[in-house]
């Protein structure tokens, strides 16, 4: 086996419908899916909401449509 090239780790880290496809056939529950979906979408809304630190007013003007 060649070496091609060093793997690269990027965060946060994505997971195509073909692989969670693959994963789910070879027997990954979905509910592991449906939590880590869940956890995303709450770092998304606590990102939005952080009303206190340094860059809070920041967020809270980008945000006034």
């Amino acid at each position: 086996m060649d070496l091609l090239r060093f793997s690269r780790t990027k965060m946060p880290a994505k997971l195509s419908e073909e692989v969670i496809k693959n994963l789910h056939h070879d027997g990954v529950p979905v509910s592991v899916f449906v939590e880590l979906l869940h956890r995303r979408l709450q770092q998304v809304v606590d990102g939005l909401t952080a009303w206190e630190g340094p860059d809070a007013m920041i967020i809270s003007r980008s945000l006034k449509v």
